[in-house]
């Protein structure tokens, strides 16, 4: 299966898909939605050795010049936003990240809809652009290509009604142009026009940054002074950011492998780590751009799975950027590392022919987001608010409890629980089928790597072959604050949060926001046995058990004394101890920082003792 998300002359590094249900925030509630994050770039350079005739890192303003249409006689538009330098990003209310570009610390050009905008925005039309203050010459090339890095989030009204254009235009002289009350690319001259995102609706998943190319050969090449624009049309959105600007040669034949997908993210999900009892035979994406200026036609594309291998012929239109997608391939099921590649044949510029992915099979953990999760997530509200992600289930297997990153903004004394839920018709219809004791994130436990939280409550739940379900971590109302370690996009939309997020802040799940949280589903039932040992005067619990994260010990005294708690390794050798004053408590063990084996632990209190064994795999 194949499908081309964008025609004519343009390609663009993401891919952006609908699902039955998209989280369109009301104003108020989208002023909300803000996470803290530690930038990474997610880019698709082009080869070294390629011509660049022409380059722009946007680290000197002067370079450009700077228009907003009311003031050049356009009335119908509003004054005073125009596009600007910028090194900090949006400042907005509802900011997006700043531009994660190649050389984006020393500038690039932004305009921020959302800062003009402010809290409350408004029904004026925006319409802005900047240029080339000096002409480009390309007087000696029969074809070239416009290629820049970008990033840009949809707010279109939080409905998708087409009323935001991100757009490149051309002019040979400086002075003829498209016409600027108009922004449909089939509403100006053939070849002086290009729309970013012709099909995206709010709130689509972008890369940060995206890669972009534009073939400009019909107006520009074989031109000695050639203008380029790039120019916003919108009504209080969020922002839009450019930076480092090339144009280059186009070879004729120059096909790109730009990402590989390890499970079909447009009718299922794409997971990183897989449980051996839900491994199916799974199909592979590579969404591959054709650079060249000439079809390629029936051009055998090779895709497999450490080495399990299948081929589609396919084809690539000039300028366009397709995705296409293997038949199932059975890969086997034995724990460990395997490994997804998409190749096409050499051709004029046989680098970026072939690329990999990596994605794990587990024994019980089932997870959407890599190892790395780099940003973190969250919001800066007392509301009530939770975050988690759906897990499609295979064949019937037992969940235990879930594994969650909590980022270095959560507030330690947090109180969290995790809860699994079955997804009935839709994302807003959920049933909770099993939850953790509430419990309360401790210092040790924020950016630590994964917490494993076992449904202790509830105990462990049977699931079902063929239903969804989606593993939550909730934090209740207060002024504590919960962040997520995360991936930067979700393509599957696989992320649910729950919040005052709808329209009028209304309060329910919701998916599809551009971002992977580190929530990840155990299918291991032993994770949600607590074991309980009680003594003359003592109650202790203690779960999970076994373990490899961090084990809560819960006590309680029956009279007024210190509590001892003591961890022996099989010698006898006392691995920790901890203190507490108060009848009733907790002791928290993080079982990563210690040998797998048998051990045994004791909570003291005066002359009774309780004693039991904890086991760390």
């Amino acid at each position: 299966m194949k499908k081309i998300y964008l025609l004519a002359c343009s390609i663009l590094a993401v891919v952006s898909v609908s699902a039955q249900y998209k989280q369109n925030p009301a104003a108020s509630g989208r002023q909300s939605l803000r996470g803290e994050s530690a930038n990474t770039t997610q880019q698709y350079e082009l080869p070294a050795d390629r011509d660049v005739i022409y380059s722009n890192d946007c680290s000197v303003c002067t370079d450009w010049e700077f228009y907003n249409a009311f003031d050049e006689g356009f009335t119908e538009f509003i004054t005073g936003i125009n596009f600007e330098c910028s090194t900090a990003g949006p400042t907005g209310p509802a900011s997006i990240d700043p531009l994660a570009s190649t050389t984006g610390e020393n500038g690039f050009i932004m305009v921020d809809s959302d800062v003009f905008g402010g809290s409350t925005g408004g029904t004026w039309v925006e319409n802005c652009w900047f240029q080339n203050a000096a002409p480009i010459n390309l007087s000696a090339y029969d074809n070239v290509s416009l290629k820049f890095q970008t990033f840009y989030r949809m707010w279109d009204n939080g409905s998708s009604d087409g009323s935001e254009y991100c757009l490149v235009e051309i002019s040979t002289d400086g002075v003829t142009w498209p016409d600027e009350t108009t922004f449909e690319v089939s509403e100006a001259p053939a070849g002086t026009r290009f729309e970013l995102w012709p099909t995206m609706e709010t709130q689509d998943p972008v890369n940060n940054p995206t890669t972009i190319v534009f073939n400009i050969s019909e107006v520009a090449a074989g031109s000695e002074t050639v203008y380029i624009r790039f120019r916003w049309k919108g009504t209080w959105g969020y922002a839009w950011m450019v930076d480092d600007i090339e144009i280059f040669e186009t070879f004729a034949n120059d096909l790109n492998v730009l990402k590989v997908y390890n499970g079909d993210i447009i009718n299922d999900f794409e997971y990183t780590a897989i449980p051996t009892s839900q491994v199916t035979d799974l199909v592979i994406g590579g969404v591959v751009a054709n650079y060249g200026f000439n079809n390629q036609i029936d051009i055998p594309t090779a895709m497999d799975i450490n080495g399990t291998l299948v081929t589609i012929d396919s084809t690539y239109t000039a300028g366009a950027l397709d995705t296409v997608w293997s038949t199932p391939i059975n890969f086997g099921t034995a724990v460990g590392t395997y490994t997804a590649t998409v190749t096409v044949p050499d051709d004029d510029e046989d680098t970026f022919n072939t690329l990999s992915k990596t994605f794990e099979v587990t024994a019980d953990v089932y997870g959407h987001n890599t190892d790395q999760a780099p940003v973190q997530r969250g919001w800066d509200i007392d509301d009530e608010v939770a975050v988690g992600a759906i897990y499609g289930i295979n064949a019937d297997a037992q969940a235990g409890g879930i594994q969650v990153w909590f980022g270095p903004n959560t507030t330690a004394g947090a109180a969290c629980q995790a809860i699994l839920y079955l997804v009935g018709d839709n994302i807003q219809d959920m049933e909770a089928v099993a939850f953790s004791e509430e419990f309360t994130v401790t210092a040790d436990m924020i950016d630590a790597g994964y917490v494993t939280i076992g449904f202790n409550e509830s105990g462990a739940v049977d699931i079902a072959a063929g239903a969804l379900y989606v593993a939550e971590i909730r934090k209740y109302e207060s002024s504590d604050r919960m962040y997520i370690r995360a991936d930067v996009l979700d393509e599957d939309l696989g992320t649910v949060n729950y919040g005052p997020f709808g329209s009028g802040d209304a309060v329910n799940w919701y998916n599809g926001w551009s971002w992977t949280p580190a929530v990840r589903l155990v299918l291991d039932a032993n994770i949600a046995v607590s074991e309980t040992t009680t003594a003359d005067g003592i109650r202790a619990n203690v779960y999970p058990n076994p373990t490899n994260g961090l084990t809560t010990i819960n006590y309680t005294l029956v009279n007024n004394a210190v509590a001892q708690f003591t961890l022996r390794d099989i010698t006898g050798r006392v691995v920790s101890t901890q203190q507490s004053n108060s009848t009733e408590g907790k002791f928290i063990i993080d079982a990563a920082t210690i040998a797998p084996g048998v051990y045994t632990y004791s909570v003291q209190a005066g002359d009774a003792v309780a004693t039991g064994e904890l086991i760390v795999r």
